[in-house]
């Protein structure tokens, strides 16, 4: 069986991490929908902070799609930042809800 390549391997990384973010997005956007006004625009700046984390993960990765295995090892660095804080944003939105639920 022939060795896949590194590159390979980010790209699997990539898209599961995408998935994962167009999921969460999905999930949060429906149950916003349902919100009364006050809380629905507090969902709403949530999820525009947590769009914005997934936009960046994108973009940095459509900026770099086309470089080397060594720049890809390089980049990820920053494309797990940007997965840090879309989980950080998603944590927050999912504590400030508890908060104003109880």
């Amino acid at each position: 069986m022939p060795k896949r390549k590194k590159s390979h391997a980010y790209t699997d990384w990539i898209k599961s991490r995408l998935d994962e973010m167009d999921a969460t997005l999905f999930v949060l956007e429906d149950k916003a929908e349902n919100l009364e006004s006050d809380v629905s625009a507090k969902a709403g700046d949530a999820l525009d902070s947590i769009r914005s984390w997934r936009d960046s993960f994108k973009a940095r990765v459509n900026e770099n799609i086309h470089d080397g295995e060594k720049a890809w090892a390089d980049i990820k660095i920053h494309l797990d930042k940007d997965w840090k804080g879309f989980e950080d944003a998603v944590q927050a939105r999912m504590d400030a809800r508890k908060d104003s639920a109880g």
